[in-house]
């Protein structure tokens, strides 16, 4: 068999396999349909409901600093803090309904995760014709890593096409198409995951060319004027609640932010390096690093000139990882104390830009194996295809546990759910049917009253029509997290470590009950109907919860009423498809 041929014929063709192999990656989300498997943590328990509060024209197309979010976390959230409605996300969630967006929206990040990171590949480290094949297998295991489209979907699979359209400017190519890029690719994703990080990213390179030329680069310099415009437009909500000065105080500057050692810093950066898989990004990199392994033990002659570029890549990676902790070092303590942005602004997203520079390290490695003096390169190329093939897309795929988790039920027909998993389908984790029966039972008007929940995510219930006092947010009143803190604080009391991080951090304005916190863990899972958990004392400050407005509590778990008087237990719902009971206590 001439494998040499079968090389040649597959590599000029490449480009074409590699996106219809694409394209049946994600033929068991189209297929599944409203039967798709879903992380519950960050995603069906927040990013959902953030486009879905915003999916009515009042909202959508509010650029106001006043206009607050009625019926979530008690009116605390302003329209602005919730994701723009200029991003392709957004319009996605608007226009489809969100069983319809997701998918489509992840079959449009990996389509652009893939355009994005072969034209840049092929255009500065496999630039040789014949190596086109060995750019479109790393192109596509980038494109399919996991995702989430937490307030504009293409974080991590954007990061390529800014790269490809400001290298293009740098060598003074393609100089309207990369103007153009700069400027749309923000509106992909969102500027304080990913844009703000890359743009910095590129002043850091414009000032290294000024450094080693000693002139600045006119091309380049636009593009970072046109990159900032568009950034600025993407997220003209952020913008105008960060500019604009109001009464409103985010509840983020009452974070504590920790000092530090450098040891220390550097000791978390290590972490940061070697984990493949931090919530929300996925890197899944570590078959890079045997193959940066296998090329110190195949270029052992000349060690020097081969490692050169892979030990330097590897230096910066480890750089953006330490950059990422490094606001957390005491020597910036007085800093921090001075400009209250270090609170406001999560500098350790700065790591989502990992995941390309790791795959763009697997490129420069599989380059300078190429380079080597191998006999025989008719057989090494067909040979090294497949090792890439299998280290590559194979070996994330292999990695991606929702993924195959959904590709399971496609293969087997499964519809049911294990309700102990941390992925439901959006019809399942949100129960229509079963929160409208309670909402006709109740018999009155959504608006006109407030709920809380206990062992349920707040998100359930909004998703559903109820106005509750409790959420998940990033951005939201500092004045009512002190008063939904004066609710909660005895159960609080009981269980210091959640204190510690609602003081600190309080993102989940949660209705914490202590007997609770150590069974079920709210981040990534429900509280099914077959726990019977019963809760005995439940010492929240009731008059204090009314004051907040809330008339009923939804609980996935039994109250015993005879030692919490305030409660009244209504009614107990539950329906053989759905994953919970709900039993409906209201207030005294």
């Amino acid at each position: 068999m001439d494998y040499n041929k079968i090389y040649i014929v597959t590599n000029r063709y490449s480009v074409i396999i590699g996106f219809l192999f694409l394209i049946s990656y994600h033929v068991p989300y189209i297929i599944l349909g409203s039967n798709v498997l879903y992380n519950i943590g960050d995603n069906l328990d927040s990013s959902i409901i953030f486009y879905k509060i915003i999916d009515t024209t009042s909202y959508f197309f509010s650029y106001s600093n006043n206009t607050f979010i009625d019926n979530w976390l008690g009116n605390s959230i302003p329209r602005n803090a919730l994701p723009s409605s200029l991003n392709i996300s957004s319009w996605l969630f608007f226009l489809l309904d969100p069983s319809i967006a997701y998918p489509l929206l992840r079959i449009l990040i990996s389509i652009i995760g893939y355009v994005g990171m072969y034209y840049f590949l092929s255009e500065n480290i496999l630039v040789k014709g014949e190596h086109k094949l060995f750019a479109v297998l790393i192109s596509l295991a980038f494109a399919i890593l996991p995702h989430k489209p937490i307030y504009g979907g293409a974080v991590v699979a954007i990061t390529p096409l800014f790269f490809y359209s400001f290298f293009n400017l740098l060598r003074e190519k393609r100089k309207i198409i990369s103007f153009i890029l700069l400027f749309i690719l923000p509106f992909f994703t969102n500027i304080v995951m990913s844009s703000s990080f890359i743009w910095l990213t590129f002043c850091l390179c414009m000032i290294c060319y000024f450094i080693k030329n000693k002139f600045i680069q006119l091309y380049p310099l636009i593009g970072l004027i046109v990159m900032f415009s568009g950034i600025i437009l993407a997220d003209i909500h952020l913008v105008l609640i960060a500019i604009i000065d109001t009464d409103f105080i985010s509840h983020r500057v009452d974070r504590t932010i920790n000092n530090w050692d450098l040891l220390d810093i550097i000791s978390r950066a290590w972490h940061a390096f070697m984990t493949e898989k931090k919530a929300p990004l996925a890197t899944i990199h570590h078959s890079i690093l045997f193959w940066f392994m296998g090329l110190i033990f195949l270029s052992i002659k000349q060690l020097k000139k081969s490692l050169t570029k892979p030990l330097v890549f590897l230096t910066l990676i480890y750089i953006n990882c330490i950059l990422a902790f490094i606001i957390h070092w005491s020597a910036f303590e007085l800093l921090k104390e001075q400009f209250s942005i270090f609170h406001k602004f999560d500098f350790s997203r700065i790591l989502h830009l990992n995941a390309f520079y790791w795959w763009t390290l697997f490129a420069i490695i599989i380059n300078e194996i190429v380079k080597l003096p191998i006999r025989k390169k008719n057989i090494i190329y067909p040979a090294l295809s497949i090792c890439i093939l299998i280290s590559g897309p194979l070996y994330i795929v292999r990695n991606s546990w929702g993924y195959r988790e959904n590709v399971k039920r496609f293969i087997y027909n499964i519809n049911e759910n294990n309700y102990l998993s941390n992925m439901m389908t959006m019809d399942q984790y949100y129960a229509p049917p079963l929160f409208n029966e309670i909402k006709n039972w109740i018999g009155e008007d959504q608006p006109k009253y407030r709920v809380g929940s206990i062992g349920l995510h707040p998100a359930v219930p909004v998703f559903n029509g109820f106005f509750t006092i409790d959420g998940y947010s990033g951005y939201y009143d500092l004045d009512y997290k002190l008063k939904f803190r004066e609710v909660i604080e005895p159960e609080l009391n009981k269980f210091p470590k959640q204190l510690d991080k609602f003081d600190n951090w309080g993102n989940r304005c949660y209705l914490f009950v202590s007997e609770l916190l150590p069974l079920w863990n709210h981040k990534d899972y429900i509280i099914s109907k077959e726990s019977n958990i019963l809760i005995n004392n439940l010492n929240y400050d009731y008059d204090k919860l009314i004051k907040l407005g809330c008339k009923y509590v939804f609980s996935t778990v039994k109250i015993n009423i005879d030692n919490n008087p305030h409660l009244i237990l209504q009614n107990k719902f539950e329906h053989r498809e759905y994953p919970y009971s709900i039993y409906l206590y209201s207030l005294i």
